[in-house]
Formats: C-alpha cells, structure tokens, sequence
C-alpha cells in the first residue's frame, strides 16, 4: 500500500515539476503540510476508528463470502 502512495505522490510532483508549475520546495512544503493535517485529522478523530471500521468489516464479509473486493 505504501508504494502506491509513493508513487502517485512522486507522480504528480513530478507533473508539476517538469511543467514549470512549481518549485521543489514548493512541492515539499505543500506535501508535508498536507500529510500533517491528514495525519492530524486521521489519528485524534473519530475518522480513523470508523475506516478502520469500514475497511475491516469489508475485509471479513469478502473473506465470508470467498469474493474479492475489487
């Protein structure tokens, strides 16, 4: 799961990089402040209990019911 995300990120900075949009250090700053906030808002609210809820509960009627997800 981790090196989808790197890759999506790096893909869309790199977007922006080569077409002259942004900056690197734009793109850092931008990148950091942003995991901040997500990891802000993921971890001290109710948010992060109820997907890992969600996600779980999916994962065990998939598994009950011999399907895949996707």
């Amino acid at each position: 799961m981790h090196t989808i995300v790197w890759f999506f990120a790096i893909l869309f900075s790199i977007a922006r990089l080569v077409s002259g949009a942004h900056w690197f250090s734009d793109c850092i700053a931008g990148g950091l402040s942003e995991a901040l906030i997500v990891v802000a808002i993921g971890i001290y609210t109710p948010v992060f209990q109820f997907i890992t809820k969600t996600i779980h509960s999916l994962i065990n009627r998939s598994k009950s019911e011999n399907k895949k997800l996707f």
